[in-house]
This record gives C-alpha cells, sequence and structure tokens, in this order.
C-alpha cells in the first residue's frame, strides 16, 4: 500500500510566510512562494503570499479525476489569475509578477504521478526527487554576492537576485511556476 507519510514546508525569513501545501484526496501539494523582489503587493495589489495561498485554495477545488495534473494546475492558474485581476493587466516583465516553486502530486495505489518546478524535495522510498536545474544559477548568483560584500552589499544582492529572476522561464535560464500563461 502507498500512502503519504508527511507534507511540510519550512518557512523562509520572510516575516509572511510564502509558503502553501494542501491536499485533497489523493492528491497534494508544496508551493513554495520565491522572495518578492520587485513588491508585488504595489505592483499588482497581491503578495507572493497572497498568490501562493489563492493558488492553493484554487487547487483544493480543482482536483478532479477527469484531469490530469497539468489541466487541474493550468486551470488553478487561470482562476488565480482571473481573481487577482491579471486577465487584463499589460505587463512583459513577468519575472516581476510573484513566482514559485512547487510540487503537485497524485498518489493512487500504484503509482505516483507528479509536476515539479523548483527545489522543492519530495522523498520517495528514501529517494529524494528535486529538480536541480535552478541550483547552477544561484550558485553563481551566491558567488557573485559574495564577491561583492564591502560596498553596498544589500543593494547588490538584491541586484544579482534580479539578475537571476530575469532568467526565470528562459531556455537559458530555469523553469519556475508563474502567472505567466505563456508557460503554462
Amino acid at each position: 500500500m502507498v500512502k503519504i507519510n508527511k507534507i511540510c514546508s519550512i518557512q523562509g525569513s520572510s516575516v509572511e510566510n510564502e509558503d502553501a501545501v494542501g491536499s485533497q484526496n489523493q492528491y497534494f501539494w508544496i508551493i513554495d512562494g520565491a522572495t518578492d523582489l520587485y513588491n508585488s503587493k504595489e505592483e499588482i495589489g497581491y503578495s507572493v503570499s497572497e498568490v501562493v495561498h489563492i493558488l492553493s485554495e484554487s487547487l483544493s477545488v480543482n482536483c478532479k479525476e477527469s484531469k490530469t495534473l497539468k489541466q487541474i494546475f493550468e486551470t488553478a492558474l487561470l482562476e488565480v489569475k482571473d481573481e487577482i485581476g491579471l486577465n487584463s493587466y499589460e505587463l512583459t516583465e513577468y519575472y516581476r509578477l510573484p513566482t514559485f516553486a512547487f510540487i503537485f502530486a497524485k498518489l493512487s495505489e500504484k503509482k505516483l504521478e507528479y509536476m515539479m518546478l523548483g527545489d522543492c524535495v519530495m522523498l520517495v522510498n528514501e529517494m529524494e526527487i528535486t529538480d536541480h536545474r535552478v541550483d547552477n544559477l544561484f550558485e553563481k548568483g551566491k558567488n557573485e554576492i559574495k564577491d561583492s560584500i564591502g560596498t553596498n552589499s544589500v543593494l547588490n544582492k538584491k541586484i544579482i537576485l534580479q539578475k537571476i529572476r530575469k532568467l526565470s522561464n528562459q531556455p537559458s535560464g530555469y523553469w519556475i511556476g508563474s502567472l505567466d500563461e505563456r508557460f503554462f
């Protein structure tokens, strides 16, 4: 028999928890909101935390056997965009919007189906499953941050992180959960 042993999220350094964890019948998800580098609350009226929690709620009502994981996730993302008013929002710099790592999975008697982007981790029979594609970019960014310490290190750290974020969902960058419908 296959069973879920534990689902958890460890809050990062932000005052507001930007993570959401949920389950509905045989479905479960972890959504890890990325640090807000562009003040999305001011930009679109919703914080990363609020977007992540709205997405989690939408997933909980859209888990239907008749749909694939991708269809469920796409529907939930479109509902989030509609709820926060992004369907009429004119923005070409989608990297400025909230982004998130995620695992969305369905567990049945015989198999585990899942979708994953970013650095969330799933342990299955003591095997670690994660998406390592972003690791090299962040390692490079950390080295740039270390090199910049001394002169305006706080500003330099944010600039470096913004430079990395601009690479999100680009062929030369990394793939991450986003509200940009071009990547659904």
